[in-house]
């Protein structure tokens, strides 16, 4: 109920025709009765400043399925991260989480939209962590195996902090296979030409690494 009860302070005097799921803002808010019927598009109606929630009980929220977009033979096959598109009634495939997230907490869909806490990470340095530790890997470890990296005497484990969620990638792996994964190792080992790769799998601190989305009322650490 918490976007029915946000949407008074946000949306006095704006007229609710110019909202792209016009009916369903009739439908679960209390517009002025003026223009309950379609029938007049040019009846100027307002969200008043008392505006309060309507059919609550019926209010689907942020449903599983808004964000997974899940087959037949579910759970045989699992959901794949998706979009559902009020606008076309469809879902729209999602490459990340952080990307389904950057729907509706950014501006990837909503272009105008005042909810930018995705645009503010992805121009952040958690955005952007593979190449620091591309460059620690040239320098300081030279010669060490991604084992060693992860279970060695001297063990960094940079997986755990600079892209947690790294071992989602491809199905599924453990953290010394994602050091395998996203870093160039020459013999098995890294070198002072180690580079980044498989750049587009690489998370860096994804949202889903500090917040459960199925939780959201707690911080919380993606453990690798």
């Amino acid at each position: 109920m918490a976007f029915q009860t946000d949407f008074s302070s946000k949306t006095i005097g704006v007229n609710p025709i110019r909202c792209l799921e016009l009916r369903l803002l009739f439908k679960w808010l209390n517009v002025d009765n003026k223009c309950k019927t379609f029938s007049n598009f040019g009846v100027e109606s307002r969200f008043p400043n008392e505006e309060v929630a309507l059919n609550t009980n019926a209010w689907p929220h942020v449903s599983c399925t808004a964000c997974h977009n899940a087959p037949a033979d579910h759970p045989t096959t699992l959901p794949s991260l998706s979009l559902f598109d009020s606008q076309t009634a469809r879902y729209v495939h999602m490459d990340s989480a952080s990307q389904l997230c950057g729907q509706c907490h950014g501006t990837l869909h909503f272009a105008n939209t005042d909810h930018r806490i995705y645009d503010s990470w992805a121009a952040s340095k958690h955005a952007d962590t593979q190449t620091s530790v591309a460059t620690e890997l040239s320098q300081s470890r030279v010669g060490e195996t991604p084992d060693d990296l992860i279970h060695g005497s001297d063990a960094e484990n940079c997986i755990a902090c600079h892209s947690p969620t790294a071992v989602l990638a491809a199905g599924g792996m453990t953290e010394v296979q994602a050091m395998s994964h996203f870093f160039v190792t020459a013999n098995g080992v890294f070198a002072t030409n180690t580079l980044s790769t498989n750049m587009f799998e690489w998370q860096g601190i994804a949202c889903t690494a500090c917040h459960d989305p199925h939780d959201t009322a707690n911080l919380s650490y993606f453990n690798s």
